[in-house]
This record gives structure tokens, C-alpha cells and sequence, in this order.
């Protein structure tokens, strides 16, 4: 296993670059011209194995995926990767236009076409970069705490407290259920399944009955009255993955 980390600020991205080793020297050029000229902390890595790649898929935020001849290594891996890490984003880099949609049907955020130019690996970067660092500011306990969006699992009304339930913790902040949930209104990830909760459908495993089963475990109820609407906003979310 080999990866790529990016320090953005004072946050560290875990990046694969899976491909031909061929193609990856034409990265390690322009990650390094990305060292100096933006004072990121780039270390280029490789991965030629698949199988490894996907196994710790978990610990990557962006994925570059090289295609020159083996094209179904893409497309198998790519399914995989989402799967493992739904918020992670994917770079699709292809000698010929032609795999662009497909690319796309995939949830692959960003496309390059072989060759590309410094300025546009440069653009793919800074977006990739601009997603992990999505974050809302809370209070709890005195403190001003930043949580990053795409892990955030779900959010549940408590009192007069919001529970914020993440990968790694959960929060608790003194502000009304009306005003939080502001920060997605524009987010089509996040939806409103029950009175006082809302689940992130990056994170939830599967609808069994009329539950949400989230891939932490926890079940979630979905309201009878939009039932029907809800549901299918979550089939949608997955549909892009296909």
C-alpha cells in the first residue's frame, strides 16, 4: 500500500493514485511543481494492486484512477472504492473521451483527458481539496469545534441540544434543531427521514422495512406520511453509484 498525503492548512489528505506506473511519473512532475509553487506537503505514492487499494479504501480521501489499457480495472475498482468510502472523491484520468460518461454513471467527481496540462491537475487538486474541507463550526463545552460534512452520519434533536453523530465521535451542541440543519439545505445528501433527525444517505447501509440501517449500525425510522418520497430520494443517491 502506498499513498499520497496532502496537508491543506492544518489538514492532512490520504490520496491514491492507482494506474501504470508509466503514466503515475507524469503526477510525480506535477505534484512536486504543486510542492513548491502552493507550499502543499504532496508525497507521491503508487498503487498497482488492486485488491489492496480497495482494502483500505477506508483510510483515502481522493483517489486518482490512471486508464491506458486496462479499463475494466477501473470500472471494477471504482464501485468498490465508493462502496468502502462513500465520501472519499474520485479523479478519472483517460487517453480517450470516449470513457467520460461512463466515468461519470460511475460518481467519479472529476475527468482528465491524457495528456492534461499543470493548470487543470491543478484545478482537479484544489477541488478534491475544497470537498474535504466542508466543515460547520459548533459550541460544545466552551469550545468552538470544526466537523467535516462528509462525516457526519446522522443528526438527531435531543431537548434543546443537537446530537451530531460522526465516524469518529459524536457532539453535542445547545442550538435549535431549525437553525442547524440551515447548513444542508443545499446539501441533497442529507434528508429530513423522521421528526428531529436527519441522515447523511452516504451513510446508510441499507432500508429494511421501514428503517434506515446505517453502516455504524444505528436504525433510523422514516416517517409514514413521506415514507414513499424519502425512500425514493435515498434509491436516487444510489442509482449515481451504478
Amino acid at each position: 500500500m502506498e499513498l499520497l498525503n496532502i496537508n491543506s492548512g492544518d489538514k492532512q489528505l490520504d490520496i491514491a493514485i492507482f494506474g501504470e506506473k508509466e503514466e503515475f511519473l507524469n503526477f510525480e512532475k506535477k505534484i512536486y511543481k504543486l510542492n513548491k509553487e502552493k507550499n502543499y506537503n504532496l508525497l507521491p505514492n503508487f498503487f498497482e494492486n488492486k485488491q489492496a487499494l480497495i482494502q483500505n479504501a477506508k483510510n483515502i480521501n481522493i483517489f486518482i484512477l490512471i486508464h491506458s489499457n486496462n479499463y475494466d480495472n477501473i470500472i471494477n475498482v471504482a464501485p468498490s472504492i465508493v462502496k468502502n468510502n462513500p465520501s472519499s472523491k474520485i479523479i478519472f484520468c483517460c487517453k480517450t473521451a470516449k470513457w467520460a460518461v461512463q466515468g461519470y454513471k460511475l460518481d467519479i467527481q472529476y475527468y482528465m483527458l491524457m495528456p492534461f496540462s499543470y493548470e487543470e491537475f491543478e484545478f482537479a487538486i484544489k477541488k478534491c481539496i475544497k470537498f474535504n474541507d466542508e466543515v460547520i463550526t459548533i459550541n460544545s463545552n466552551w469550545q468552538k469545534i470544526p466537523i467535516a460534512i462528509k462525516d457526519i452520519h446522522f443528526v438527531e434533536k435531543q431537548g434543546h441540544n443537537v446530537i451530531i453523530h460522526t465516524t469518529d465521535k459524536i457532539f453535542s451542541t445547545r442550538i435549535t434543531f431549525k437553525k442547524f440543519v440551515e447548513n444542508f439545505k443545499d446539501n441533497k445528501n442529507f434528508s429530513n427521514c423522521i421528526r428531529g433527525t436527519i441522515v447523511n444517505f452516504d451513510w446508510v447501509d441499507s432500508i429494511k422495512l421501514q428503517t434506515f440501517l446505517m453502516k455504524s449500525g444505528e436504525k433510523i425510522p422514516i416517517r409514514r406520511k413521506d415514507r414513499r418520497k424519502i425512500k425514493e430520494l435515498f434509491y436516487n443517491h444510489e442509482r449515481k453509484k451504478i
